[in-house]
């Protein structure tokens, strides 16, 4: 199948120049084959290969860096960058109709082998943002981590459950792209604890909710 998506590569910062270059020849490749396996186009994408700061300021921009206070902007950029560490990617919504895919450019110099893995990975997790539903839910939790809406304790539980389901769906699509990869290290036993804890917590808030 050939990939109908608006793919577009861009680097940041001092992201290494030869895989830049890889990722430009990979991310069609990759997009192509998850259409074939979905069967559906996927959402405009913009992948942004960077380092641990550009991916960070990277999510910061695609939410609306003019958004929300300062220091909420500052809390939400801090937060990716920690979540960065050791990452190979990240996908975010943007508040376009596009989908940011972000590309660890230093890790995957050490790790090129790699590469391919992610691109699949990521850009599963941009079609699950093409939903119908699915992209106003993350913007919604965007918006409540930007401190510009409150959502429910309860409701975030159940949004985390989701994005356990979304992990386990991923790495199952990338595996099937990939059959010669080694083991999947992806521990299904803790995506059903992290399943069954959220849907506690979500249960508890629905329950109060009722008795108010």
């Amino acid at each position: 199948m050939t990939a109908v998506a608006d793919v577009v590569v861009e680097r940041s910062g001092m992201a290494p120049l030869w895989v830049v270059r890889e990722v430009e020849v990979m991310a069609p490749k990759a997009a192509a084959a998850v259409e074939g396996h979905f069967g559906v186009p996927l959402p405009p994408v913009t992948v942004v290969v960077a380092g641990r700061p550009g991916l960070a300021t990277a999510r910061l921009v695609a939410a609306g860096w003019r958004r929300g206070s300062l220091r909420a902007r500052a809390a939400y950029w801090w937060r990716t960058y920690r979540e960065a560490a050791g990452a190979l990617g990240l996908t975010a919504v943007t508040s376009s109709d596009r989908v940011l895919v972000g590309v660890s450019g230093p890790l995957h110099r050490e790790r090129p082998e790699d590469l391919w893995r992610t691109l699949v990975h990521e850009l599963a997790h941009a079609m699950q943002m093409d939903r119908p539903g699915r992209r106003a839910e993350l913007q919604a939790l965007t918006e409540h981590e930007l401190r510009l809406r409150k959502l429910p304790a309860g409701l975030c539980w159940g949004m985390d459950a989701v994005v356990a389901v979304e992990e386990a769906e991923a790495y199952a699509v990338q595996h099937a792209l990939d059959p010669k990869a080694e083991p999947q290290v992806f521990d299904i036993a803790v995506t059903a604890r992290r399943l069954e804890d959220s849907m506690r917590c979500w249960t508890s808030a629905a329950l109060s909710y009722q008795s108010v």
